[in-house]
């Protein structure tokens, strides 16, 4: 049985594990924004699904569920910044977990794609 603390520790490292997913997310929307070559907007928008869905499936792990749930049950014996901690993480899975991971894949692809539109 893992501690308070070390479940605080275990939450940020997941945390920060998504936070890396999210920049790569970033980086690929970037590029289609900036660089991407003529003709291979379809490839991106593939790719942008495939990262959200990637993204969704571990922003809404039932693990990560229930260690932040385990957490803000002993919400009192964190510190400030750790309680802001998990109530945002709580808020941003409990939001996330009500959207299916194929909408959000599907939602990412048409994103993209209609950005390729716009810019005609």
């Amino acid at each position: 049985m893992l501690s308070v603390e070390e479940k605080v520790g275990q939450l940020k490292l997941e945390l920060r594990k998504i936070g890396s997913l999210d920049s790569v997310m970033e980086l690929l929307e970037w590029d289609h924004q900036v660089y991407l070559p003529k003709g291979s907007h379809e490839m991106r928008a593939m790719q942008t699904s495939a990262m959200t869905e990637i993204l969704h499936r571990n922003r809404t792990r039932p693990e990560l569920g229930s260690l932040i749930e385990s957490l803000h049950e002993h919400a009192g014996d964190l510190s400030r910044e750790d309680r802001i901690v998990v109530e945002d993480a709580r808020k941003s899975y409990l939001r996330r977990t009500k959207i299916p991971e194929a909408f959000a894949a599907k939602k990412a692809e048409l994103q993209s794609k209609a950005y390729q539109v716009w810019l005609k």
